[in-house]
């Protein structure tokens, strides 16, 4: 008879992936106990047991949106001081005070400021007309209409400057007209004097003629 020598028990040799894990699952004794081959991890299971990520809240805190505020408000009178209304678009007093109001409609130092920045080019396009600069006004006019499009003292003064322009006009048509009447009357009167003069020469010659032919005659009847 043969005897059987101890058994040995065959053993999984474990495989790692490329970082040295291994990667086999542990057995479970029960199920090699029953012969049935072990229960393989479930997706659904891991995927279920993920840990999902909770959203970071990116809205300002109201303390945040009013240093924010104070801090644009500051860079916008800073602006204004040095006469930076509109321009550079990026870092003019009303490209801050737009800021302010796209966060509080109703922001009385900034309602306050787009009026000042208005009043600001007024002033100006006034200064530009009272100097009969009537196109730096109307371009000055135009920005405070930028800023507030129904402005009415923009738009009165729009009115003021263009009928003023218009009145110089036609009083510059009015003196080109008078002033070519006299250069032709001028050169008239010039043709005139030059024609008489002409006359006055063809006389004074044709008496010369006459006394030089009667002395001629009186000196014949001599001889």
């Amino acid at each position: 008879p043969v005897s059987e020598g101890p058994s040995v028990a065959l053993t999984t040799m474990p495989s790692f992936d490329g970082n040295g894990n291994d990667t086999v699952p542990e057995a479970d004794p029960g199920a090699a106990a029953s012969g049935q081959p072990p229960e393989q991890p479930s997706v659904a299971d891991d995927s279920a047991s993920a840990s999902v990520p909770t959203p970071v809240d990116s809205v300002q805190s109201p303390s945040d949106q009013t240093d924010e505020i104070a801090l644009w408000l500051g860079h916008a009178n800073a602006a204004l001081q040095r006469d930076r209304l509109l321009f550079p678009e990026s870092d003019s007093a009303v490209s801050y005070y737009r800021r302010i109001l796209e966060h509080d409609a109703q922001h009385s130092e900034a309602i306050a400021g787009m009026e000042r920045i208005v009043e600001r080019y007024l002033a100006l396009a006034r200064s530009a007309f009272d100097r009969r600069e009537f196109e730096r006004a109307d371009r000055l006019i135009d920005r405070a209409l930028r800023v507030s499009p129904n402005h009415a003292g923009s738009l009165a003064l729009r009115r003021q400057v263009a009928d003023t322009r218009a009145e110089q006009q036609a009083e510059a048509e009015r003196q080109r007209q008078a002033d070519a009447a006299r250069l032709a009357a001028e050169a008239a009167a010039r043709a005139e004097a030059a024609r008489l003069a002409a006359a006055t020469e063809a006389a004074r010659e044709a008496e010369l003629a006459r006394q030089r032919s009667s002395l001629d005659d009186l000196l014949w009847w001599q001889n």
